[in-house]
């Protein structure tokens, strides 16, 4: 079995232009020999797992391409590449950018070898720049998930789902919006996953909830978890993985050390073409994501 030091995992789905972007520029910065880029196609229906296919063979020994034979959402996805990362190397981390990420960093590993000695994390991830500017997206929360707020959020994308099938939503959300800043104690107010002072994400934080779009995973996640948990098809990732690796008494760090761009979203516009079935799309996925959530926790016996 071959040994390496970093494994990325990149998933591709209708969008191979962003994940060529996303490969090519980890090729470029990466500060080890001893790595592995394996690209997993979710069953793309447009032909772009075949089109990577086509790219990169025989030009990169370092680079491995993967035809998904069926679509099971982002965290099946991943584990399909982690499954055959576990079967063929021997490894110190796997990172799983998504393929809209674009690699700055140039002394990746040199930084993550480095954390991991310090704080032995089982989850880690970097301070990430948008396209608006932002560069406080990562941690997403500070603070868990709870019950209660995913119950709230349930209910509000349920409603939200019902009214864009009706066509009623973006009225209704007008109408929401002036009966609030009018009459704001008629309105429950949601809880708060944040206690966040100004300036905190350039801080190192531990235990908190990380952006999904760029996680690490060090062989301590490995040595407590087979794979990614498969419950949610995309959405509320960050949380159940959360929930699983503070459960088991293991540490997530948000390093600000590291940076990474993350351009959002290209492969869900992709698949819906209308803003309507986008938008219909995300609230289907997001109460799955919730009420495989809300099972986690049962299953945790955590109230």
């Amino acid at each position: 079995m071959e040994k390496r030091n970093l494994i990325f995992v990149v998933l591709n789905y209708m969008n191979d232009e962003d994940t060529v972007e996303c490969v090519d520029s980890i090729v470029e910065n990466i500060d080890t020999d001893s790595y592995q880029i394996i690209i997993v196609d979710n069953n793309s229906p447009d032909g772009s797992g075949k089109r990577l296919q086509e790219h990169y063979q025989g030009k990169n020994e370092h680079i491995v391409v993967l035809l998904n034979p069926e679509n099971k959402g982002n965290s099946e996805g991943w584990n399909y590449g982690i499954r055959y990362a576990k079967e063929h190397y021997e490894f110190e981390f796997i990172s799983l950018p998504d393929n809209d990420c674009v690699f700055l960093e140039t002394r990746f590993y040199e930084k993550t070898k480095a954390e991991f000695e310090k704080s032995n994390f089982a989850v880690m991830g970097p301070m990430i720049l948008t396209p608006t500017g932002r560069c406080d997206a990562n941690p997403i929360f500070d603070l868990p998930y709870t019950r209660k707020a995913a119950l709230y959020d349930l209910k509000m994308i349920e409603l939200k789902k019902k009214r864009i099938e009706r066509g009623t939503y973006e009225i209704s959300a007008k109408i929401r919006y002036v009966a609030k800043r009018l009459f704001p104690k008629l309105f429950s107010k949601k809880e708060s996953r944040y206690r966040r002072f100004e300036g905190s994400f350039l801080e190192r934080q531990e235990n908190v909830v990380l952006h999904g779009c760029f996680l690490i995973l060090s062989k301590v996640f490995f040595d407590h978890f087979e794979q990614l948990d498969v419950r949610s098809f995309m959405y509320a990732e960050e949380d159940i993985l959360y929930m699983h690796v503070t459960h088991e008494n293991l540490k997530t760090v948000y390093n600000p050390r590291i940076i990474a761009y993350h351009k959002g979203d290209g492969s869900t516009k992709k698949a819906n073409k209308t803003p309507k079935k986008a938008e219909l799309f995300r609230c289907e996925k997001s109460i799955e994501a919730i009420n495989g959530y809300l099972s986690l926790l049962d299953e945790l016996g955590i109230e």
